[in-house]
């Protein structure tokens, strides 16, 4: 039952928003026709970028047809517990010495067991993050549009996020994060929406589909569930003024909605752990202790996954960097109730789907950050920014520091990508195309990092 109705809500998350992308596409093209005769065409800049899209998504999607699923975390327990609940008949706990086959968040794998049910083979496992690789481009556009971008900055805006090389990691493999990242980006577009249109002209259908995508996204991975906080309370305050009782009904449809996709698993995991998230044991990714201290050593130590070097000296400076910012706070670097691992370390800089980092994409939302904050005036684009960060800065507070915490922070960054078109509306054009080539050429080691 929990699985039909994640199909449900999905399929309604994914009609609603995307038909708010064909209506407000329609819309600028009569608009375009009364001012002209001629539809105006496409730019050559956004040619390109559309064209950078579109190569991508090429190599990708032949890489996830020829190759077989190949990760770590998808051979350990995603397909084991796709091909057990099929063998079983049944999403019912099974006897496993790995036993995150069992209680982790399993959205993606209830959408990947009804694929190989209906196709007969796993051969199509890797696309599943491949369309959620396109799609989240095209949900990052709306989230521009929303934000004011013209069509210029909302097509910069996907290819921002499409030349992630996390995301293009993923886009060819039978990791989660790509699909969780697409549910966040659907909420956070149904929650700018929300705001624009105020609780009054909030259809009950757009409150619903708004709770089923927060409900698939922390369904999904549950540290989605951390992200979505501070989206949701900047939502509740731009709305709350007015309309109160409107919306609380409102908001009962969502939580309604969120709890459907989340029910089946928790009372999976009530009934045999007696938590609704897991065991006590799966606390061990939780912090042992909290504070000042714990929150700066993890946020650096987060940070700092993004910006490793193919070079083991620049490497080795690098952890005597942290070390030494460690003892400057008083801190533990390799702190056992912060750290999931033995020890803290810095790994070699790899592209591939567990440890690739954004240095480059993190570096411009700074800097955008910075800019748009230092203009004090109120920005939707800032306002998304600063609850990415405040989402950034609850994960590191709760959870310990990981080796591969890069691709948890996957959902964070494309959702903030929709900022980027900011760069497109107040930069140069040369600029702008200097930026461009900067992203395209990071993104080729994580297109070509398998071999066929």
């Amino acid at each position: 039952m929990s699985v039909l109705i994640c199909w449900l809500v999905a399929g309604a998350v994914y009609f609603l928003v995307l038909r708010r992308r064909v209506v407000s596409a329609d819309r600028a093209l009569n608009q375009s026709k009364t001012r002209t005769s001629v539809s105006p065409g496409y730019a050559i800049d956004e040619k390109l970028w559309l064209s950078a899209i579109a190569l991508i998504a090429a190599v990708t999607l032949l890489i996830a047809i020829l190759s077989p699923v190949n990760g770590a975390d998808a051979n350990s327990y995603h397909m084991p517990r796709i091909m057990r609940w099929i063998q079983d008949g049944s999403l019912a706990y099974y006897p496993s010495h790995v036993t995150r086959q069992l209680w982790i968040a399993p959205g993606q794998e209830y959408f990947l067991a009804n694929l190989i049910l209906l196709t007969g083979t796993d051969g199509i496992a890797n696309l599943v993050e491949w369309v959620t690789y396109l799609a989240c481009a095209v949900v990052v556009s709306l989230i521009a549009r929303e934000l004011g971008a013209s069509r210029r900055g909302q097509i910069f805006a996907a290819f921002f996020a499409a030349t992630m090389p996390m995301a293009i990691a993923e886009a060819s493999s039978a990791e989660v994060d790509g699909f969780a990242a697409f549910w966040l980006v659907c909420a956070v577009a149904l929650m700018l929406r929300v705001r624009r249109t105020g609780a009054k002209d909030t259809s009950i259908a757009t409150a619903i589909a708004l709770g089923a995508a927060c409900g698939l996204a922390s369904v999904t991975k549950a540290t989605n569930g951390l992200y979505l906080i501070p989206f949701a309370l900047w939502t509740i305050a731009g709305v709350a003024r007015k309309n109160r009782v409107r919306l609380v009904a409102l908001g009962l449809n969502r939580i309604g909605a969120a709890a459907a996709a989340n029910a089946g698993p928790m009372s999976r995991n009530i009934e045999f752990y007696g938590r609704p998230l897991g065991p006590k044991r799966g606390g061990h990714t939780i912090n042992g202790r909290f504070g000042p201290k714990v929150l700066a050593s993890n946020v650096v130590r987060n940070a700092s996954l993004h910006f490793t070097s193919y070079s083991p000296q620049l490497n080795r400076l690098h952890y005597r960097v942290m070390a030494k910012f460690h003892w400057v706070i008083g801190a533990g670097i390799d702190d056992w109730r912060t750290t999931y691992v033995r020890k803290f370390s810095v790994l070699p800089k790899r592209e591939d789907e567990g440890v690739a980092g954004e240095p480059v994409h993190i570096v411009l939302l700074a800097v955008i950050f910075v800019a748009l904050f230092a203009k004090r005036r109120k920005d939707p684009a800032l306002a998304v920014l600063a609850c990415a960060l405040v989402g950034f800065l609850i994960y590191c507070d709760y959870l310990k520091w990981q080796p591969w915490n890069a691709r948890m922070h996957l959902p964070l960054l494309v959702v903030s990508a929709g900022a980027a078109a900011v760069i497109v509306e107040r930069t140069s054009r040369r600029t702008v195309m200097w930026i461009s080539v900067v992203l395209f050429v990071t993104a080729l080691p994580a297109m070509f990092r398998e071999s066929l």
